[in-house]
């Protein structure tokens, strides 16, 4: 929340974060996420999920590692770059039935193919 102006979710522009991410002299690790709705289809029946974006820098901002498969890279961050998913554990359990041979599979967000 910014205060002073009282905003209740504060979000800046891509241009804004790279610039923090360069300038910043604090911080382990800076990050960024969007959130956003997703369809996913491809594997079972058709689901809208709770979805978005992130760097991969936010897997070392919040400490996690994932269960299975890997986190993604900096270079994966480029526009025209293939797309990675990333469940969460309650989700990714009860859509895969915890199948740890999921990483791989092909799914599709919102008509997009992944994998």
């Amino acid at each position: 929340m910014n205060q002073k102006l009282n905003i209740p979710f504060f979000s800046t522009s891509v241009l804004n974060y790279l610039s923090f991410k360069e300038q910043s002299k604090s911080f382990e690790a800076i990050g960024s996420y969007g959130g956003a709705n997703v369809n996913i289809t491809g594997a079972g029946e058709p689901e809208r999920l709770a979805g978005g974006t992130l760097t991969s820098s936010m897997f070392d901002v919040v400490k996690i590692r994932p269960i299975a498969g890997r986190g993604f890279r900096p270079e994966e961050e480029t526009p025209g770059r293939d797309a990675w998913l990333f469940s969460a554990k309650d989700s990714g359990k009860r859509r895969f039935q915890g199948d740890r041979h999921v990483v791989g599979r092909s799914i599709e967000l919102n008509g997009v193919a992944l994998r």
